[in-house]
């Protein structure tokens, strides 16, 4: 669950590494993120929130458009107001989580354990554009 109220200063248009485009609005209390491949020619509406945990923030970020899909967990640190560094969490998770205190308590437990960050693909740096 969001730990804060969505801040006005993440929004508009953040480039990440690979192109992608995200264009970052506030809507119902949690971001509203329209994400567009380098070459503009598909998009996903996504929908996400800031947690932070023991010092540390986290996005949880889920598809806007199907109901019930799951929410990736990605690592965030903020290098200055233009520059953010997303590190993708695990999907290895084999819990099942009841409630978001479960959740949070299960990322408490483990958000300094190398196998809980996703190995297999390289952090997102994203620039303010």
């Amino acid at each position: 669950m969001p730990t804060s109220a969505p801040d006005p200063k993440f929004h508009g248009i953040w480039i990440a590494d690979d192109g992608v485009r995200y264009v970052v609005k506030t809507k119902d209390k949690m971001y509203d993120i329209m994400a567009y491949d380098r070459e503009n020619t598909s998009s996903e509406h996504l929908k996400g929130y800031f947690s932070v945990i023991k010092g540390a923030t986290f996005m949880n970020l889920t598809n806007a458009d199907k109901p019930n899909s799951s929410y990736l967990i990605f690592r965030v640190e903020f290098k200055d107001e233009d520059n953010i560094k997303l590190t993708e969490m695990s999907e290895d998770i084999k819990d099942k989580f009841t409630s978001p205190d479960a959740l949070r308590d299960y990322i408490e437990k483990n958000m300094n354990n190398p196998t809980f960050h996703k190995a297999s693909v390289p952090p997102t740096l994203l620039q303010r554009e």
